[in-house]
């Protein structure tokens, strides 16, 4: 597939997830209001980590080895079959983690036993979900992008659906047994894919555990593993905070700000991680570095900025296209959020450098310190000033973030380390 088409089906598939996501959160404001949007948040970061956990994360490093061994056939089995292993094993322990303890997962994340049928469906399926990302990234890994993006778009449709149908039915808990059940309908799709692809036998896949490929994939999606579960667990940690100190609608209203602010973040991001990241990898010199960085600011930033000013002033608007009149009084924590979406995006700008140049320690302790920072001023400013502190802590968060990263930055080419 040729670079416009991938751009389209991607383009198609982002479109989908998005106006998916709106058209949902809509949906669950008329029927469950603050509260099920809260839930729906809450119960969305605990299956991120859920998911994350039942393939041991290792979903980046099966789309780089196997692309790497693509056509080294021994070495590719070795990769196929020990991270088939590991999805199987890993995927079986977290299935009887949650079929045992249901009610205590239900009681803990959503503060009320009558979900815990939901942790134990999840549980019960949670094989085949794994499989179904696993498989993904073998699909990745063999660059069978078309069917990765059709696949991409029929999982989003798929639970759009699911989501539309349960959610009038059965309300919350609809939804989320929709977020549930949609992902292992999904699979049958993905193994169809998979069945009729060239490369597949079913041999290559039931092999022995390598140990040095199992080594190989855990370093390698060390970085992924770090994002991809503590910022669901901080924000967790801090939508539990606000439910018990405030109250459950307030969370929704956090919950819903998150929902707003986190489409235009992530198109900042992606381009970091598309672009970015690579052009910065490439770069040997130091002053092409630094350049390339100020040029970098040049351009984002006042994308950005411009981006958060047009939320910031049509936030009314905004609000009640996306979720109700009950939800208005959000408007409150809107400048703080913003301000710290610009601060993090400039600051993203100077972490990529870590990722470029593979500098894994360091982005680990400075991701590990910016979480925990967050969550502590978070509890702090939201005992002292409400709702409202949430937003204080994350701009002062990412404030902190960017003058250390500015400091590491200008300290790392004066030492000449990059």
């Amino acid at each position: 597939m040729n670079l416009l088409k991938t751009s389209f089906f991607s383009a198609v598939s982002t479109g989908i997830k998005v106006l998916a996501g709106f058209v949902t959160s809509k949906i669950i404001a008329i029927y469950a209001g603050p509260t099920g949007i809260a839930l729906i948040g809450q119960f969305q970061n605990v299956l991120a980590v859920i998911f994350e956990l039942s393939n041991g994360a290792i979903e980046s490093g099966t789309v780089k080895y196997v692309a790497e061994h693509r056509d080294n056939h021994n070495e590719r089995i070795k990769y196929l079959s020990t991270s088939f292993l590991i999805s199987i094993v890993f995927a079986a322990l977290i299935s009887a983690v949650l079929i045992f303890l249901n009610k205590n997962f239900s009681i803990y994340f959503l503060k009320d036993e009558q979900y815990s049928s939901i942790f134990l469906i999840l549980g019960l399926i949670i094989v085949l979900i794994s499989l179904n990302n696993y498989f993904n990234s073998v699909l990745n890994g063999f660059k069978e992008i078309k069917k990765l993006l059709v696949l991409q778009i029929i999982s989003n449709l798929a639970s759009f659906i699911f989501m539309i149908f349960l959610v009038i039915f059965w309300g919350v808990y609809g939804a989320l047994l929709a977020l549930v059940t949609s992902h292992a309908v999904v699979f049958i799709v993905t193994m169809y894919f998979v069945f009729s692809s060239n490369w597949f036998r079913i041999k290559n896949f039931l092999g022995c555990l390598d140990v040095e490929a199992m080594k190989k994939l855990f370093k390698f999606s060390f970085i992924t593993v770090t994002v991809a579960i503590t910022v669901p667990i901080a924000q967790i940690i801090i939508r539990n905070f606000i439910t018990d100190s405030i109250s459950s609608d307030a969370a929704g209203f956090w919950q819903g700000l998150l929902k707003i602010t986190e489409v235009y973040v992530l198109i900042i991001t992606t381009s970091l991680t598309i672009y970015y990241i690579p052009k910065l990898s490439e770069i040997k010199d130091s002053l092409a570095l630094r350049k390339e960085v100020f040029h970098g600011f040049k351009i984002i930033i006042p994308i950005i900025i411009a981006m958060a000013l047009a939320i910031y002033f049509l936030r009314d608007f905004i609000i009640l296209l996306i979720f109700t009149e009950e939800f208005l009084p959000m408007k409150a924590l809107f400048p703080y959020q913003l301000l710290g979406d610009v601060l993090k995006a400039s600051s993203w700008l100077l972490v990529s450098i870590m990722m470029a140049k593979a500098m894994i320690k360091e982005f680990f302790i400075t991701h590990v310190l910016f979480i925990i920072s967050y969550v502590s001023l978070s509890i702090l400013f939201i005992d002292r000033f409400g709702l409202v502190g949430v937003t204080f802590s994350y701009a002062l968060a990412y404030l902190l973030l960017f003058g250390f990263m500015l400091f590491a930055f200008r300290n790392l080419l004066i030492r000449g380390v990059l």
